[in-house]
């Protein structure tokens, strides 16, 4: 996959604009983080698509705004782009029709960060009761198998993770190679084999 290091966006072959990682993530402030982020690499995804060894991207959009919302990536990537036009001023400039033919792609990723919000608050709150379990195996008289046999029943599904993109994934893969390291002092090894399988998802 090449990142881009400058997208060039097209309209009806006139150049409108220059954006780069940083003008992009801008559009969503200071507090956007690790989430802005992640939607940088999905979006990466499909910018790859047009972005050549030297790191130039040359999007006709016009040519892309061709209703398919189904490719996420590409929702994605069109959803961030337009973001940014509109705080810049750029949006004003394009032809109505092109602007109009984005407005799917933008309704499309906003129910989508809904459902992915969701997600990650139950991810989240899975993260946090399993630290909570954890550091019950100092204050009670249960075992560390009894402790995992607790957490690996309430495990979200690997699935669930293996979407995650950015420094989200590189956060819960942290958190997987802990909770491997504690695994181990289980007698029962399949509690570190489940583990596993969600760090291998994240790698």
């Amino acid at each position: 996959m090449h990142e881009p290091i400058f997208i060039e966006l097209y309209a009806l072959g006139e150049k409108y604009c220059v954006l780069r990682k940083n003008d992009i993530l801008a559009a969503f402030g200071n507090n956007a983080g690790a989430a802005a982020e992640n939607d940088w690499q999905t979006a990466c995804e499909f910018f790859s698509r047009f972005t050549d060894e030297g790191g130039i991207c040359t999007v006709n959009l016009d040519t892309i705004l061709d209703g398919n919302t189904l490719d996420y990536a590409k929702t994605t990537a069109v959803f961030l782009l337009f973001a940014t036009m509109l705080k810049s001023g750029v949006m004003q400039k394009l032809p109505p029709q092109v602007a109009m033919q984005a407005m799917p792609y933008v309704a499309a990723r906003t129910s989508a960060a809904e459902i992915h919000l969701a997600k990650y608050k139950r991810l989240d709150a899975f993260v946090s009761r399993t630290f909570d379990a954890l550091q019950e195996t100092e204050a009670d008289d249960r075992s560390i198998d009894d402790i995992f046999a607790e957490i690996t029943a309430e495990m979200p599904a690997v699935s669930s993770f293996a979407t995650v993109r950015g420094q989200m994934r590189q956060n819960y893969l942290e958190f997987f190679g802990m909770l491997y390291e504690r695994a181990q002092a289980c007698a029962d090894p399949a509690y570190a084999e489940t583990v596993s399988a969600y760090m291998e998802a994240l790698s």
